[in-house]
């Protein structure tokens, strides 16, 4: 359980890369204000300019953790063929595959130009909740998330808008409960831009 007190935590943060056998090792700080946890700043310890080949467009290359054998964000898709095609079963069945087992996983479609190919995904047990979007759009989507939460502390923003390219997958929020015992609850508002 997360105290309601200000506090700071240092610690190593290693992160097994794609494709390698090794791990990319981080210095982070994390903050924590009772209702919010950030990182707050970060060193990378180990050499990340060879994961400037594989990097997607915006990414620092500090942060950047890639298959190596893959340049750039270009690359050929296998689910490009099905653009604007996607139903709503066969999106659920390739976000089931993707989904942490242990959550209960509900699945949210969104009408973009009258085409169901925006999807929110929703995971949750009883020490919280996750929310992830996939576009299957043949565009650009722009969203934005809003949730508001009882018992939760937030991991991430409550509130964002975010661009999502076609078959972008992005982690949109992560709240985990605050007191033991006591019954959380979230409501999600999404709206497209």
């Amino acid at each position: 359980m997360l105290q309601n007190v200000s506090s700071s935590v240092k610690m190593d943060l290693y992160v097994t890369t794609p494709g390698q056998n090794q791990s990319e090792i981080f210095f982070i700080t994390l903050n924590n204000n009772g209702r919010e946890i950030t990182a707050d700043a970060y060193e990378r310890t180990t050499n990340y300019g060879p994961y400037a080949i594989c990097k997607d467009k915006g990414v620092e290359t500090a942060l950047c953790v890639c298959n190596k054998s893959v340049e750039n964000c270009d690359f050929f898709n296998p689910l490009s063929k099905h653009l604007g095609k996607i139903k709503v079963s066969v999106a659920n069945n390739l976000v089931s595959q993707a989904t942490n087992r242990d959550m209960v996983v509900k699945t949210f479609p969104y009408n973009i130009n009258n085409d169901q190919c925006m999807f929110v995904i929703q995971q949750t047990n009883s020490a919280g909740i996750t929310y992830d979007f996939v576009n299957f759009c043949n565009r650009t989507v722009e969203l934005t998330f809003n949730i508001e939460t009882r018992n939760l502390v937030h991991m991430s923003k409550p509130s964002a808008t975010v661009q999502l390219r076609p078959l972008d997958m992005r982690f949109m929020y992560a709240g985990v409960e605050d007191k033991a015992g006591v019954k959380w609850a979230a409501k999600h508002t999404v709206t497209v831009v």
